[in-house]
């Protein structure tokens, strides 16, 4: 209902202006295409290290969204405490992802993923204290606060530096790159949390994702 609800604006007022048309072989046209933007992906190294660095942080970003239950649950939260922070996440971050986008005007978009890996990089640094209900309440605040916003600037910045003939193709990268980036975080948390005996160790663990999508993202994108 949620996303039904907020993509009425869209189907409203977004009008598609631009299209390819529909080829004879459609699916030998798909390969093709995809060889020529593989042959012409060297050419972006700018794209390359901003799709590195988004592998990385995403990957943590979407572990912690995922996990999160998880790690309530550890705290000793309870199924109707848990349902009520998860809303409040979802109502933190309608707003806060408007600010998030307001902010670009005066700070640069990658100013502003930055100020999201950061926030994320805390989130995993108070994993590690919180035994309480009230500290996970402050993580869904942070969670909330930053959630959308870097997602939506990740996917505004990626759109600039892209070359407009091979849109279509670089999205379908960016789309794979959020999707397997799913797998390896997961593994991390659980591997530790099942090492350790530790949840907030599995959650903390997190960082290394956000450090090395951050150092990526400085460097290269």
């Amino acid at each position: 209902m949620w996303w039904a609800l907020f993509s009425i604006p869209m189907l409203l007022t977004v009008k598609q202006r631009n299209a390819i048309p529909v080829p004879h072989n459609p699916l030998k046209q798909v390969f093709r295409r995809l060889a020529n933007t593989l042959k012409h992906l060297a050419q972006y190294p700018k794209i390359v290290g901003f799709l590195a660095a988004y592998f990385f942080y995403i990957d943590g970003v979407n572990t912690i969204i995922t996990e999160a239950a998880l790690f309530a649950v550890s705290l000793g939260i309870k199924m109707t405490e848990l349902l009520t922070i998860l809303l409040f996440v979802q109502l933190v971050a309608f707003p806060a992802s408007i600010i998030f986008g307001r902010l670009t005007k005066y700070f640069t978009e990658c100013f502003m993923i930055l100020v999201g890996i950061g926030i994320y990089s805390i989130i995993c640094l108070l994993s590690l204290f919180i035994t309480q209900a009230w500290g996970f309440w402050i993580m869904a605040f942070l969670i909330g606060s930053a959630q959308g916003g870097i997602q939506a600037i990740s996917r505004s910045y990626f759109g600039k530096i892209i070359p407009q003939e091979y849109s279509g193709q670089f999205f379908g990268f960016y789309n794979i790159f959020g999707k397997f980036s799913a797998v390896l975080g997961p593994l991390v948390f659980g591997g530790i949390a099942a090492l350790t005996g530790s949840v907030q160790l599995g959650s903390g663990s997190l960082l290394i994702f956000f450090i090395l999508g951050g150092w990526i993202f400085v460097k290269y994108a």
